[in-house]
């Protein structure tokens, strides 16, 4: 959530959603590397499903603290 507003704020709204970006490009990171190690062969449809879980894991954290 955005405490901070207007001008004056500017700088500590834009370092907010460049660490809230770096946190989702880590998770994404981590959870494509789990699937790498857990799934064994690897296949397409885990690949995608991984990535879907992900994503609505991402929408629904974002929906959870609004």
């Amino acid at each position: 959530m955005f405490w901070y507003t207007g001008y004056r704020a500017r700088q500590h709204i834009v370092s907010q959603l460049y660490r809230g970006q770096m946190a989702k490009w880590l998770l994404t990171v981590f959870g494509f590397a789990l699937i790498f190690i857990t799934v064994q062969p690897l296949s397409a449809p885990a690949l995608f499903i991984g990535f879907m879980v992900m994503q609505i894991s991402h929408s629904w954290m974002l929906w959870h603290i609004r």
